[in-house]
């Protein structure tokens, strides 16, 4: 027999934990760094969330898509967008913390920005916002700068 075997699969989310988000919707980047901030609490190494939007602009999820050292995380592209995909999500806020407390945005997460929010318009799902949480409650937001 010379032919490939090829698997079925079933591709599913699963569900880890959930908590309630009082606002429902995310309308603005202090909302969003409000909601977002407890994932990064005594983070000492870099972390990367995408929180999902449906289409009422309500968050159903945050994916932790990447771990990095305490000065850089490598995020892929495909990590990113794939529980909003899955989720049929309408756009998605991207959040990392820099263990430093600096908010100050690096070459290369100006340089992620631009390819997530590129990659975003291929797929139909906007990058609505990408913000980095910084010591206490500062954090820098790429839409609030007019970067996005």
């Amino acid at each position: 027999m010379n032919g490939k075997r090829v698997c079925l699969i079933h591709t599913q989310i699963v569900k880890e934990k959930s908590f309630i988000y009082k606002e429902r919707i995310i309308e603005s980047p202090s909302a969003a760094a409000n909601f977002a901030a407890a994932y990064f609490i005594g983070c000492d190494k870099e972390k990367v969330y995408v929180a999902c939007i449906d289409a009422k602009g309500e968050p159903v999820s945050m994916e932790l898509v990447s771990i990095g050292t305490s000065d850089s995380a490598l995020i892929g592209i495909k990590e990113v967008f794939k529980a909003a995909i899955l989720q049929n999500a309408s756009k998605i806020i991207l959040f990392h913390v820099h263990p430093s407390g600096s908010i100050k945005p690096s070459k290369e997460d100006i340089l992620v920005t631009k390819r997530v929010k590129e990659a975003g318009t291929l797929l139909g799902i906007r990058l609505a916002d990408h913000i980095i949480i910084g010591e206490g409650n500062s954090y820098y937001s790429f839409l609030g700068e007019e970067t996005l």
